[in-house]
């Protein structure tokens, strides 16, 4: 898959879960680390991990697996 198909497909996934201003921002002429950063927003934390776990999990049924999600809450345990 492409790195556009890809940045596409995780727009088309977050706006199934309703995300607000999704942005696709093309950034692969100023860095190495990425073709595209994705960047979007949710009336609440609650809704942007939903949008996050979401994208994560189809994503890995699509055969890709993040390298980091920013943003991500980590489980302390408590």
């Amino acid at each position: 898959m492409e790195p556009l198909d890809k940045a596409l497909l995780c727009l088309e996934l977050i706006n199934e879960r309703k995300a607000i201003d999704p942005v696709l921002l093309e950034v692969g002429r100023l860095t190495s680390i990425s073709d595209y950063f994705l960047v979007t927003s949710g009336n609440s934390s609650r809704q942007v991990q939903a949008i996050g776990q979401h994208v994560s999990r189809r994503m890995k049924e699509q055969g890709f697996k993040p390298f980091g999600i920013e943003g991500k809450r980590k489980d302390t345990g408590s």
